[in-house]
């Protein structure tokens, strides 16, 4: 007789999670980091021939740091991040992008900015 797998069903979605989520994160999930650069270093052989460059920038608004290493004739050769502490979703949970709609409109409904309703008019007929 087979052997029957158990399965558990997740009750956390990704609109569930990011409801907690901070309002930080939300923003930089949403429409992308505000990248500073903190150091660059030139990185050198024994030999002292260019082998590139390393540069290291952060996110004036969440501050994940992000690490790029950049070829001598300038062309990105790697980049890796490190995300603040409950930045990234658990896996169980989801994938973001399943449900990046969810988290525009919770970026939109937490942001904190001045909102204007805007009424549409009646649309605008053209005889010909």
């Amino acid at each position: 007789m087979a052997k029957r797998r158990s399965t558990t069903v997740n009750t956390v979605t990704i609109p569930g999670y990011i409801r907690n989520y901070d309002k930080s994160f939300l923003m930089c999930r949403d429409i992308g980091h505000n990248w500073s650069y903190t150091v660059v270093q030139i990185i050198r052989n024994r030999s002292r021939h260019l082998r590139g460059y390393r540069q290291e920038m952060q996110c004036s608004t969440c501050s994940t740091i992000k690490y790029r290493w950049i070829n001598p004739d300038g062309t990105v050769g790697s980049a890796s991040y490190r995300y603040p502490d409950l930045y990234l979703i658990p896996s169980e949970i989801g994938r973001l992008s399943e449900d990046r709609a969810a988290l525009r409109l919770a970026a939109i409904h937490e942001s904190n900015l001045p909102t204007v309703e805007w009424v549409e008019e009646e649309p605008l007929v053209v005889e010909a």
